[in-house]
């Protein structure tokens, strides 16, 4: 991907995003807002090759880059994008390490065949190379709560 950003030359459908997130961080740093955007959310991406130009948002990514999926995120919401972070699955270890951890709320206890683990209902925290691997893209889902708000962490609850 980096190639394709360097030299300006985007190429559609060889990159895919699986997580959208808006993320809103004051001045005073005390809190952090953030919204995750599902990925299938069908809306209208300029240029798009389709009969009406829509298709799920993450389209947006693939066919024209971090520019055209700002875009299409821009133009869902309303809100203005200052500025945009690529994060792969080695950089949101690193970024969950950084934080000091991602707290993780289990509504109930399961086995988690596909991870071979049992989440125990309750928060917990998760980061790195550690148990934050059984987080895998795809397996948790991201919301902003009131804990959340209170602690400066994000919270995560599984689906």
């Amino acid at each position: 991907m980096a190639e394709d950003l360097e030299d300006g030359k985007w190429t559609p459908f060889e990159h895919r995003s699986d997580t959208i997130m808006l993320v809103h961080i004051p001045a005073d740093r005390n809190t952090v807002q953030l919204v995750s955007i599902p990925r299938d959310t069908w809306t209208k991406i300029d240029g798009y090759p389709s009969d009406n130009h829509h298709a799920k948002i993450n389209a947006a990514f693939a066919y024209g880059g971090p520019s055209l999926a700002v875009k299409t995120v821009q133009d869902l919401t309303g809100i203005t994008i200052d500025h945009l972070a690529i994060i792969d699955w080695v950089g949101f270890k690193d970024l969950t390490t950084a934080l000091g951890g991602v707290r993780v709320f289990v509504p109930r206890t399961f086995y988690d065949e596909s991870q071979r683990t049992t989440w125990v209902q309750g928060w917990q925290t998760l980061e790195g190379n550690g148990r934050c691997n059984t987080c895998a893209p795809g397996t948790a889902s991201t919301r902003a709560t009131s804990t959340a708000s209170t602690d400066s962490r994000t919270s995560c609850a599984q689906r």
